[in-house]
């Protein structure tokens, strides 16, 4: 005969609406934990900063990060897009409406009432033919804030497009010999990037997965120019965040 006087399982009527109770409980507290992350993400977005960026700024981990932006976006509360910066290629966006007449200059004026810095078939020839947001902040009178503004308004209403540049390898650039180590360490970095050069990878992307900071491999992309091809193309959807 069995001794066992321990706890015995029973159905009780009152015990599943006990669980149930519990574990309602539970899913209450881990939403409010996710509507806080959440807000807090959406309060610190702007297409000036990356999702590491984020990650610093709200303390929020980086997985919960990507799940959270993810999330946003596929119920249009967020767009993920490369971070604005001084190698931010745009031009105009092809669907753009140029009418003066059009809502969304209408919007452009309002939005920067009551003396907008450009009018808005201004604000649109800046981006008439691809250029580096850098050099059209050198280029320009207009103070750098009001030009982040004005770019910010017509990227965010999708009147600009930006353009992404992907690099494809051709041919292997030889080993170097000799004593020149600069040209060993370039080489080698070279070989280390080389997997991802195929044309799918943005330079942003291959700058940021392979922890190289972008001068440096601007530069390595002009050391071997002989042996790659740059192609520019519509930026596709990355791990960065703007709110809508």
């Amino acid at each position: 005969r069995s001794t066992y006087t321990g706890p015995v399982a029973t159905n009780q009527p009152g015990d599943r609406p006990r669980a149930a109770r519990k574990m309602h409980i539970v899913l209450r507290q881990e939403r409010h934990k996710c509507f806080v992350k959440r807000r807090r993400l959406l309060r610190a977005a702007t297409p000036l900063r990356s999702l590491h960026e984020l990650h610093v700024e709200t303390g929020i981990a980086m997985p919960m990060i990507f799940k959270l932006a993810l999330h946003l976006q596929r119920w249009h509360k967020m767009r993920l897009v490369l971070p604005l910066n001084d190698e931010t290629l745009f031009c105009v966006h092809p669907d753009a409406s140029l009418s003066l007449s059009s809502v969304a200059a209408r919007d452009f004026a309002a939005a920067f009432a009551p003396r907008p810095p450009l009018s808005y078939a201004r604000a649109l020839a800046l981006f008439s033919s691809p250029q580096r947001f850098g050099e059209l902040l050198r280029a320009q009178q207009l103070p750098a804030r009001k030009l982040v503004q004005v770019t910010l308004f017509l990227w965010r209403r999708q009147l600009l497009q930006q353009l992404q540049t992907c690099i494809y390898c051709i041919s292997s650039p030889p080993q170097p010999v000799g004593d020149d180590d600069q040209a060993q360490v370039r080489w080698r970095l070279f070989q280390q990037i080389r997997p991802m050069l195929y044309g799918e990878h943005a330079v942003e992307e291959i700058s940021w997965l392979e922890g190289i900071d972008r001068t440096v491999l601007n530069e390595l992309l002009h050391e071997y120019a002989a042996h790659v091809v740059c192609t520019v193309t519509p930026a596709l959807s990355y791990p960065f965040v703007t709110t809508q």
